[in-house]
């Protein structure tokens, strides 16, 4: 089975540029959590340690309302560690753990709160488990909602990489004040008394951020789309060479999500390829 743990481990990171942008630009503040998402955490992993599903959905019940009403960065993560802890262990009962999984992950996935597009790559990744014990007409359904899902991201990462973009235009590690300023790059500003030298700093300093910014994100996408990409065409192809046939209905869903022609076709020839023709 393929799991978090195993796509954290399957995906290969370049070490180049973008590692450096990380080291100089992206160093995450880490704020101590609001004790509702502590407590959250603390409860799914006692869970997970004691393989208790039971424990599972208790946390969910007694978190993920406040959290969601509170503070949606914190659910999130509260909702990725408890779905990241179904996908990744086994409990001694497959079928619930499996149905509990994708429960939870289409609850974030189809939910009203926009994802950003990191947490909508990590939580559709989750998909990959199909609950166990599942009836034909409701594996229909099923299919296709993980299906757009997995094909959703799919769009939105591919409209979200710039093709062009230059990766040797680093930005810089320091920016150098405007002429008149009594210190080299990396001054304070509010050493600059001069309100319009300030100003000019100010708006070079927010300009040079903009673009490690824009360096850390189309260095993840560059990083992270092939790999998503196999996942999502190992997943839809699989999916879809398992009984009731519907290769209209897939043909249609390509179509509309995926411009690549190229890889439609390649999910289309693994579906027929693989054709399982039993039952589930």
């Amino acid at each position: 089975m393929l799991t978090a743990r195993h796509l954290r481990d399957l995906r290969v990171r370049d070490c180049s540029n973008f590692a450096v942008l990380v080291m100089l630009f992206g160093g995450i503040l880490l704020a101590q959590p609001a004790t509702r998402l502590s407590e959250g955490l603390s409860a799914v992993h006692s869970a997970r340690t004691a393989m208790n599903l039971d424990a599972i959905e208790s946390a969910i019940q007694k978190y993920s309302v406040k959290l969601r009403t509170e503070n949606l960065d914190d659910f999130h993560q509260f909702m990725y560690e408890v779905c990241s802890a179904l996908s990744s262990h086994h409990y001694g009962n497959r079928g619930r753990q499996s149905r509990l999984l994708n429960q939870y992950v289409l609850a974030v996935l189809d939910g009203r709160d926009q994802l950003s597009i990191r947490e909508q790559e990590q939580f559709t990744e989750l998909l990959l488990l199909d609950p166990w014990g599942i009836t034909d007409p409701d594996w229909s359904a099923l299919r296709r909602k993980k299906a757009g899902l997995w094909l959703e991201a799919w769009r939105r990462l591919d409209s979200s990489i710039d093709p062009k973009f230059d990766f040797s235009d680093l930005p810089l590690v320091n920016v150098p004040p405007p002429p008149g300023v009594p210190f080299g790059a990396g001054g304070v500003l509010e050493a600059i008394k001069d309100p319009r030298l300030r100003a000019d700093y100010e708006a070079a300093v927010a300009r040079n951020n903009a673009k490690a910014s824009r360096h850390m994100e189309q260095g993840w996408l560059k990083q992270t789309i092939p790999q998503f990409h196999r996942l999502a065409e190992l997943y839809i192809g699989e999916a879809y060479s398992k009984p009731p046939s519907a290769i209209s209905e897939l043909e249609k869903l390509l179509q509309e999500y995926v411009s690549d022609s190229s890889a439609r076709s390649r999910v289309l020839a693994a579906v027929k390829k693989n054709d399982k023709g039993a039952g589930r």
